[in-house]
C-alpha cells in the first residue's frame, strides 16, 4: 500500500518563470502527502490541498498554471508508485 509520497514545486518554479527571481526568494518546496487508508477522492483532495499549498509563495500571473502543474505531476507520481507496486507484486 502507497503510503505517502511527495509534491514538489522544484521544477514548475523554472517552468512558470522563476527563474528571473532573486535565488534567495525562491525554491523548491517539497510536502509529504499521505493517502494510506484514504479513498480515491479524499486523496485526490489532500493532493489538491497540497498543491495549493506548495504553489502559496509563487507570483499570482503564475499561481493557477503552478497549482495544475503541480496536481498533474503530483497525480503521475502517485500513479508510477502504483504501477511499481503492482509490478514487484508480480511474478
Amino acid at each position: 500500500m502507497i503510503r505517502t509520497f511527495l509534491i514538489s514545486t522544484a521544477a514548475l518554479l523554472a517552468l512558470a518563470g522563476a527563474a528571473n527571481a532573486a535565488p534567495a526568494e525562491l525554491g523548491p518546496v517539497t510536502i509529504k502527502v499521505s493517502v494510506a487508508g484514504k479513498t480515491e477522492a479524499a486523496a485526490k483532495a489532500e493532493i489538491a490541498k497540497a498543491s495549493e499549498t506548495a504553489c502559496y509563495d509563487v507570483a499570482v500571473a503564475e499561481y493557477t498554471a503552478c497549482v495544475h502543474e503541480t496536481y498533474r505531476d503530483a497525480m503521475a507520481q502517485l500513479a508510477r508508485l502504483k504501477a511499481m507496486r503492482t509490478a514487484s507484486l508480480t511474478f
